[in-house]
Parts: C-alpha cells; sequence; structure tokens
C-alpha cells in the first residue's frame, strides 16, 4: 500500500521533517492493552511510525529525512524498489487533512494492541546479513481513533470528520533487524515534544509497512479493535457508516502521551 508522497503539497525545496506546518494542531496520546511499555524500543518504533506516517503529504518533501523516522532505509528502499513513502495515514480519516486551506485540531488516540517478536534463521542455520529479515522479525499491531479530530476553515470554524468512524480500525506493521545489526541504544523516551524530530530506530528496518483493515464491525472479532478503557468512550460511535461533515466546537487538544523529547 504504498504511493507517492504527495509532492504537490510540498513547496519550494525540502522541508525539515521537523518542522511541520502550524495547522497541525493535534497530539497523540496512546494506550497499552497488550502491557508492552510505551517506552521500550518496540513501542518506540511503533510510535514513531505512526505518528510520523500522520504527517506524510503535510508539505515535508524530504523523503530521506521522514522516512528515517518511520524506518524506511534508502538501501532497503532501493533493494525493494521502494522510492516513495506510504500514503499519510491522515488522509484516511478525512481529504481535507492533505489541503492546505483546512488545520486538523483535536487528539489521535492509539492503542498498541499486539507485538510478536521472533527470530529468522535463513537455510543453513546461520545468519548471514544478506538480507535484511534474516536476523529478527516484529510484527506489531495499532489500533488508531480519528474521532477526536475536526477540520477547522480559514474563519476559524471547525467541522467534524467524514470517515473518522468508519476507518479506525488496524494498522499492521513488520520491522526487521539485520543479523548483526544493533538496536536503537535509547530507551525511556518521552517528553513534550508532539512528534519524533529525529530516527530513534537504529538499525531496524520497515520491511511490510502501512497494512490497513478498516474495523467496520468492532467489537465482532477478538481480533477487532476495542476501545481502551483510558480512552473516551465518544471515540467508538457504535455506527461506522460514512456521515456527513458538521460545524463541530473546537476539539481539546490533550497533552501528547508519553510524546517525545524536544
Amino acid at each position: 500500500m504504498q504511493t507517492a508522497v504527495l509532492i504537490a503539497l510540498a513547496g519550494d525545496g525540502a522541508v525539515r521533517p521537523d518542522l511541520w506546518s502550524d495547522r497541525y494542531q493535534y497530539n497523540f496520546r496512546w494506550a497499552s492493552p497488550s502491557g508492552i511499555d510505551l517506552n521500550s524500543e518496540v513501542a518506540i518504533q511503533a510510535r514513531s511510525y505512526v505518528e510520523t506516517a500522520f504527517l506524510v503529504g503535510a508539505g515535508q518533501n524530504d523523503v530521506v529525512a521522514v522516512g528515517e523516522r518511520m524506518g524506511i532505509r534508502p538501501y532497503y528502499s532501493a533493494r525493494a524498489g521502494r522510492s516513495s513513502l506510504p500514503k499519510s495515514l491522515s488522509l484516511r480519516f478525512d481529504d481535507r487533512a492533505g489541503d492546505r486551506n483546512w488545520t486538523i485540531r483535536g487528539t489521535v488516540y492509539a492503542s498498541l494492541e499486539h507485538v510478536e517478536l521472533y527470530r529468522v534463521v535463513p537455510s543453513g542455520g546461520t545468519a548471514t546479513g544478506d538480507d535484511p529479515s534474516d536476523s529478527w522479525w516484529m510484527d506489531v499491531r495499532i489500533c488508531v481513533w480519528g474521532t477526536g479530530l475536526a477540520y477547522g476553515d480559514k474563519d476559524g470554524e471547525f467541522y467534524s470528520g467524514k470517515y473518522a468512524a468508519l476507518r479506525s480500525g488496524r494498522l499492521w506493521v513488520s520491522f526487521g533487524l539485520p543479523a548483526g545489526g544493533r538496536a536503537a541504544p535509547e530507551a525511556r523516551i518521552s517528553g513534550p515534544a508532539r512528534y519524533p524530530t529525529r530516527d530513534y530506530f537504529g538499525d531496524w528496518i520497515t520491511l511490510m509497512p502501512d497494512t490497513y483493515t478498516p474495523d467496520v464491525k468492532r467489537g465482532s472479532k477478538p481480533e477487532s479493535c476495542r476501545l481502551p478503557a483510558e480512552f473516551p468512550a465518544t471515540l467508538d460511535p457504535g455506527d461506522y457508516a460514512e456521515k456527513p461533515s458538521v460545524r463541530v466546537p473546537p476539539p481539546e487538544v490533550l497533552p501528547p502521551y508519553p510524546g517525545w523529547p524536544e
């Protein structure tokens, strides 16, 4: 599910990926029903990928710099024939996310549902380092709710998202650590910053990013997204059909959790 960055939004020249547009007035708040520490190495990778993926296409056309914050390495992208980044996740909740004339405001809620980590040993029983996946492979399942976002016009009026209920759902991402690779040396990453401002992946590589399943029958299957108890119950509307966008009060922007160092 790869596509080119929305270069039409980029303007002239590369833009530093730690200088996002002021029209992005939202924060991420995470929960971990899986019990995984949100400041652990595993969670840092998942959080960095998802939070950066929401901003792709927001005028950031430095593909390499943005890719680093998603664990998408230039040398692996070239080997795999991938020269572009995944489509912005925020566009899945509303097409106004890609329009410079609209402000995105509110709180995005995300849940680290499941992590599976296992070693991959190539034929012959030894890790050769020839393939990014021949040492460790990690599958992560994440749920994201966009119902806490609204979209503001130039007159300061805000409107609800058109697809937020329909498109809250599961995101699968797979990461690999090459043989002899070094995991990110830092853990306990948190702070007041709204999004990751640099690469926290170490030698981990995003192998299979952005496998997305709209959760239109939430709760009907064990693998479906279930709203964590610490999240507002209003995030789950119980009706998963596309709805007209209506005017709403400016939504509250809660502090990021766990956040990132400045």
